[in-house]
């Protein structure tokens, strides 16, 4: 009747699990091995033509350029050297960039020595596929289990934990040897758009903000602010984010609807239950299904993964501290930027923040946080030393691949860090999809340091500071350049009353509503594009009213839903704030009903 300590019924459960991962884990490895054969029938039957296709010129249009390609396949393993990757050239990497250093996202007529662009150097970059151990589930010790041991017995949970981890996985490991982000500051405008300074009020250099230098007093050579990439920056932000908070309407009344039917059947008592694999499968929302998918997508893939970064390095180009304050000095603002600007890189300061070791991983559970170990974090500051000097003279100048050199000034001597990011899985399904039960979602960051030592000296912060200005300094050139943009881009958004009954007609049309007022129906039908055009010309408080007010029949939340009825009481949307002006207002009635 048993086989030592495992009961027939307990070793049924475990065979029975245990096979359902099995299958689980075949679907997903069957297409891996499917693709690595598939590579290496292509590797040995196309050898020539990879080589041709992973050639200049179709990466170098990418923004990517490498030297030799090694693959080795009894090992599975592919070697890149001297890897140069351009972040203003491709798209992907251009919005991280900027996302990080704005005032580096520039544009440049005429490259030059003096004047070189971002990039990232990694001059060795190695991808290899191994066979891991198995992750461990995340599973409570409960009271029977401790009993159990107790008993000498072991419960399904922990038979299911040694098989889970007996099971084999592969784990992607991506090595990158001497990686250095170069980072190039600007400091100038070019001429705004003629939009935006049509009228005479706001033709005068003296009313522009003082990084706009005009293309008659700078050289081609110099860069500026990519003006092009901020504009459409701003034309697509109001409509954007009107659609990403439509969606979240859509998706919430949807869910809603579907809950209430469900409690209404009495089918079950997980209703409100924030996680999605408590709640059974015939009563998940469509948003449940997909957010149920893409958590087992990635749980797989963040398993699966493995970065480690050898003498990593961050390095900001630009002023220093002493050569900003006697610059501002001699000058008023608009021309101490253009005299910044022309500041060449052999006279421009450092900021180098690097690690001896950067590794990313994430923990061997269902909530699978993100780990950064960090082994010789430092900071430094380096100042250019001039070209002359004594022969004889001692010097601890360090010099850069133009044959600068540099005083290198510690700001942070080399210490230990580890920081673990709690709730990434619900982060990016957040990002990735409408998640109702965002409100009970949490993110921490817990950080271990070793002791940390650092260097206060006024000029070497300063320095830094100057350099990260686009998060320290509220008037830095880029700032205040932007937010000019921006205020005179919103005066311009404007349209008729003809124009926003037209746009409420053919927006409930697409959504299959018939518009109430019927406004000359079926006369002037708009398409995806010029509905687009119109969108763009409102702000985002005004593409929601419209909208709203296109889709007031279809858009009904039950007045049994509590729930809705106190999230939009306690709202503090800035949607709602700023548009209930344009709605019926009266005192007796709560914000949230109007």
């Amino acid at each position: 009747e048993s086989i030592g300590f495992i009961t027939p019924k307990c070793l049924r459960e475990v065979l029975s699990s245990f096979n359902l991962r099995v299958s689980l884990t075949a679907q997903v490895l069957w297409p891996l091995i499917i693709g690595i054969l598939f590579v290496i029938l292509a590797y040995v039957a196309f050898h020539p033509l990879l080589k041709i296709i992973l050639r200049p010129p179709l990466w170098k249009y990418l923004g990517v350029k490498f030297g030799d390609i090694e693959v080795t396949l009894y090992n599975l393993t592919v070697k890149v050297d001297h890897v140069e990757l351009f972040p203003m050239k491709c798209s992907i990497l251009r919005g991280i960039f900027v996302a990080i250093f704005p005032s580096a996202n520039v544009s440049i007529q005429q490259l030059s020595d003096d004047y070189p662009e971002s990039k990232i150097t990694i001059v060795e970059l190695t991808t290899t596929l191994r066979i891991g151990t198995a992750v461990g589930l995340h599973l409570n010790d409960t009271v029977s289990d401790v009993e159990n041991l107790k008993e000498n017995k072991l419960s399904v949970h922990w038979i299911l934990r040694i098989l889970y981890y007996l099971f084999p996985r592969p784990v992607i490991d991506v090595v990158m040897d001497d990686v250095i982000l170069h980072v190039e500051k600007a400091y100038i405008a070019p001429d705004p758009p003629l939009e935006l300074v049509i009228d005479g009020a706001h033709r005068s250099t003296a009313s522009l903000p003082s990084s706009v230098v005009s293309s008659d007093k700078r050289s081609p050579y110099i860069p500026t602010f990519d003006q092009e990439y901020w504009m459409d920056f701003l034309r697509n932000d109001e409509v954007n984010d009107a659609d990403n908070l439509t969606f979240c309407i859509e998706r919430w009344i949807k869910h809603v609807v579907t809950k209430m039917r469900v409690k209404m059947n009495g089918s079950s008592d997980c209703m409100n239950s924030s996680d999605p694999r408590a709640v059974p499968k015939k009563e998940r929302t469509d948003d449940e299904k997909t957010n149920f998918l893409l958590t087992a997508i990635l749980e797989a893939t963040f398993h699966s993964l493995s970065i480690r970064l050898n003498n990593a390095s961050v390095v900001v180009c630009g002023a220093g501290s002493e050569v900003v304050k006697s610059t501002r000095e001699k000058y008023d603002f608009r021309e101490a930027n253009l005299q910044l600007a022309k500041l060449p890189r052999n006279k421009r300061a450092l900021t180098s923040f690097g690690a001896d070791l950067i590794s990313i991983s994430f923990t061997a559970d269902t909530r699978c946080n993100l780990l950064f170990y960090f082994v010789g974090l430092s900071g430094k500051v380096g100042n250019p030393r001039p070209r002359k000097r004594e022969v004889g003279s001692f010097t601890s100048g360090v010099e850069d691949d133009a044959g600068t050199q540099y005083d290198w000034r510690t700001i942070t001597h080399p210490f230990q860090v580890v920081l673990e990011v709690v709730g990434v899985i619900p982060f990016v399904i957040w990002a990735l999809n409408y998640d109702h039960y965002w409100r009970t979602r949490t993110i921490g960051l817990n950080i271990t340091t070793s002791q940390v030592k650092v260097a206060l000296e006024p000029n070497d912060l300063h320095t830094v500071f100057l350099h990260f200005d686009d998060f320290t300094d509220p008037k830095s050139p880029l700032t205040e350049w932007f937010c000019w943009l921006q205020k005179r881009h919103l005066e311009k958004l404007q349209l008729s009353d003809y124009q926003k009954s037209l746009y409420c007609e053919n927006y409930a049309r697409s959504k299959g509503v018939k518009y109430e007022e019927n406004f000359n129906e079926g006369a002037h039908k708009l398409t995806l594009s010029q509905m687009r055009d119109l969108e763009k010309k409102m702000t985002r408080q005004d593409i929601i009213f419209l909208r709203c007010k296109a889709m007031k029949k279809k858009w009904r939340i039950p007045k049994e839903n509590q729930e809705f009825v106190d999230f939009l009481g306690t709202s503090r949307s800035s949607i709602v704030e700023e548009g209930n002006n344009r709605l019926p207002s009266s005192n007796s009635i709560p914000l949230y009903q109007r």
